[in-house]
């Protein structure tokens, strides 16, 4: 079961395919952006107390829970709160978080991720900086070795995926390095 938590989930055409009928039974999606909860029967913190939490509250063991864009919604602060707790307990509930943050480092909503997150998706070819400076500064890879990580890797396919776990490695399309 996936349940999307999206700031912009009837409008993004990425989670278009979702919401066919062959995943009805197993993808539910929320709408959290501005409009609908405008739209809704609830102020903003009655829409995060009975549309958001009631459902992370509810899921059963093995539920992925996926917030996308969440700190554009109507309720950052509340969302924020909520994603860094489920980051650090959500496991002993049996579900897996999964958050969608545009910036490799975004300050107080990437700071529980780094901790907790197993696996940092990334997109080298559009990133090269900012993910060089990230495998140099935070995982102590020598800069040049960190440059050859990323060329490689946004030449091999559009992913590159950091198991921060042991063991450290990088994960590609088609290409996989131990770090």
């Amino acid at each position: 079961n996936f349940i999307i938590f999206s700031a912009e989930y009837h409008k993004d055409r990425t989670l278009q395919p979702l919401k066919e009928e062959r995943f009805r039974d197993n993808v539910l999606g929320v709408d959290c952006s501005e409009t609908s909860v405008k739209d809704s029967q609830w102020t903003n913190e009655e829409f995060f107390q009975n549309e958001v939490l009631f459902m992370v509250n509810g899921a059963p063991p093995g539920s992925v829970i996926l917030f996308d864009d969440a700190m554009d919604m109507p309720f950052p602060g509340e969302m924020r709160t909520l994603i860094n707790r489920m980051l650090r307990v959500g496991r002993h509930q049996g579900l897996n978080v999964m958050v969608i943050l545009h910036s490799l480092r975004s300050a107080t909503w990437s700071t529980q991720a780094h901790q907790s997150a197993k696996y940092l998706y990334l997109f080298p070819r559009s990133s090269k900086g900012k993910i060089i400076q990230y495998l140099n500064r935070d995982l102590g890879i020598p800069l040049g070795k960190a440059r050859d990580h990323v060329r490689a890797f946004s030449q091999s396919g559009r992913v590159m995926v950091v198991r921060l776990h042991a063991p450290e490695l990088l994960l590609g399309d088609q290409l996989c390095r131990l770090i």
